[in-house]
């Protein structure tokens, strides 16, 4: 069985992808690193690649897991690049937050504050169920104060990738809050779907991942086997 190594999004953890059913693959949770002073993304992505171990692997990203999916490849060989609610290009981001870039006040917030503003904002993420709200909350208390202010800043000013060469395949819900489906550039769209789509719509996004990738030697014989 082909594994998948997958990269969650910004405050979640793996769980994340529990919903997400592929025939054929084995989705291989890729842990999130502490941060390293003053670390680059480039450096970060590279730590990050260390933990896979196949040569050429495929690759999914969620949200800012695709921002390090995406610099991953760019950097190491990669077979294919799975993208989930994320951005390809630095103009994928809702245009309000850049004003971030000229006042990062999200710098100077306690810990308790940003804490506080984050389980209090989940909105933002798009309608959820009081279980995924709650779910989503748990694993905002996973990830330290300063990984939420470093990913951040590293997603205001990422420059995109220029020139990819890796085949990807990007999936977004039409009504994703932090990036706008208009501005997405989007292989395939998940209607009514936010940014957390991979739990309130897993099985369209499920169908849509099967069919960007090719079918495995196993799922082919058990489906001949099936219909003989």
């Amino acid at each position: 069985m082909r594994k998948i190594f997958c990269i969650s999004g910004l405050g979640a953890d793996h769980s994340v992808f529990d919903r997400v059913k592929i025939l054929g693959y084995q989705l291989v949770p890729v842990p999130w690193l502490p941060v390293e002073s003053n670390e680059s993304l480039d450096t970060y992505a590279h730590r990050m690649r260390q933990q896979i171990p196949e040569s050429k692997p495929i690759i999914l990203g969620l949200s800012f897991g695709g921002v390090v999916a995406q610099t991953m490849g760019q950097h190491a060989p990669t077979d294919q690049l799975l993208l989930l609610s994320t951005m390809r290009k630095p103009t994928g981001l809702r245009r309000n937050l850049l004003r971030f870039k000229n006042l990062p006040f999200y710098q100077w917030l306690p810990n308790f504050l940003l804490r506080w503003l984050l389980h209090h904002n989940t909105w933002v993420f798009g309608p959820l169920s009081k279980r995924n709200r709650s779910g989503l909350q748990k694993m905002l208390n996973q990830f330290p104060p300063n990984f939420y202010k470093w990913a951040f800043h590293q997603i205001l000013y990422w420059k995109g990738i220029e020139n990819a060469t890796v085949k990807t395949t990007h999936i977004h819900g039409s009504k994703d809050w932090l990036f706008p489906i208009e501005q997405a550039h989007a292989d395939f769209v998940v209607m009514d779907a936010g940014h957390l789509m991979v739990l309130t719509h897993a099985k369209r996004v499920s169908g849509l991942l099967q069919a960007a990738l090719p079918p495995q030697p196993s799922v082919i014989f058990d489906a001949a086997h099936k219909s003989s």
